[in-house]
């Protein structure tokens, strides 16, 4: 049978962890952000940083302290790799990830009457104004009707030729509006955000974005709806997410309706903050995945560290 260490060299592992600091080359910049959801809102600010830190700091060494301690008590053959490295200062950023397409107004312009088309004044590619005149019909008195431009926008479709015969506010060739008009002076992405991700996602979050067509060019923008009701694609179901194009920074590139948009959005962002690897304080989980120790030895070392988060959240923060 194991021998028990005694309360003594319990306190003696503990403080030979405290003491050594190794230099870790696995850990990355990424592992300081992992599983740090939680710290969106405001949780670094100045007059809670000391007591966050040594609330984080007592988990890590609560969890490593008693998962070392069942390792020794249940398997002293076991050799015990403790790993550490000191809190650093540096700006923490949290995102998420989404693709969607880009989208514009579009607008339908279409004859009141019914007659034949006598002239289309524009072509595919041109920039036209709201009330513009667009095309003429003749009607069966002789009389010309004028179609007009509903709003200002580029053509990008024209669905009829002169000489065709139009009925009163129908369309040929099954197309939802003669002349289609699309305004590129207001862009937005609808985003498709995964459902684990957009309880983290907020209106007014800052967004980054690239698309193919400029892959060297990071444009930005602002989330202003997030909607409720998610959708499901191959069992995968996600939120959309509508999100305001910043017009005034394009950099001379052309962004056009349905290019597809690399998204990632700014949930949480700190500067001069006290950072931790993320496994600092996910050691019991994973030693337990591991088999270092037992799921029961997991929920005990976590209860442990829960109890001093409890005390050290009910003192005072100076």
């Amino acid at each position: 049978m194991a021998r028990q260490p005694t309360e003594q060299q319990s306190k003696q592992l503990e403080q030979q962890y405290r003491n050594r600091v190794l230099d870790l080359s696995e850990y990355s910049d990424d592992d300081f952000f992992e599983e740090q959801a939680h710290y969106k809102r405001g949780i670094f600010g100045s007059a809670r940083r000391r007591w966050i830190v040594s609330i984080i700091l007592v988990l890590f060494v609560a969890a490593i302290s008693t998962g070392a301690f069942f390792v020794i008590q249940n398997n002293h053959t076991t050799q015990v790799s403790y790993q550490s490295q000191p809190v650093i200062q540096g700006n923490l950023t949290l995102t998420v990830s989404a693709t969607g397409p880009i989208q514009a107004e579009t607008y339908h312009a279409n004859f009141s009457d019914s007659g034949k088309v006598s002239a289309i004044n524009v072509k595919v590619g041109d920039r036209v104004k709201k009330d513009q005149v667009l095309a003429k019909l003749t009607r069966t008195d002789g009389s010309t009707v004028n179609l007009q431009a509903p709003h200002g926008g580029i053509v990008t479709a024209i669905n009829g030729s002169v000489g065709d015969s139009i009925n009163a506010n129908t369309t040929v060739s099954g197309s939802n509006s003669f002349i289609q008009i699309t305004d590129l002076s207001s862009l937005h992405i609808q985003a498709n955000v995964n459902e684990a991700d957009i309880s983290r996602v907020a209106v007014g979050d800052n967004v980054q974005f690239t698309v193919s067509a400029y892959s060297n060019l990071v444009f930005s923008g602002k989330i202003s709806a997030v909607s409720p009701i998610g959708q499901t694609s191959s069992s995968v179901v996600t939120y959309p997410v509508t999100v305001n194009v910043d017009m005034h920074h394009l950099q001379g590139a052309t962004l056009l309706p349905n290019m597809t948009a690399s998204v990632t959005i700014t949930t949480a962002s700190r500067t001069n903050v006290l950072l931790i690897p993320a496994k600092a304080v996910s050691f019991a989980r994973q030693a337990a995945m591991q088999g270092i120790i037992t799921p029961n030895q997991q929920f005990n070392a976590l209860a442990q560290a829960q109890q001093l988060l409890a005390g050290l959240k009910n003192q005072k923060i100076n």
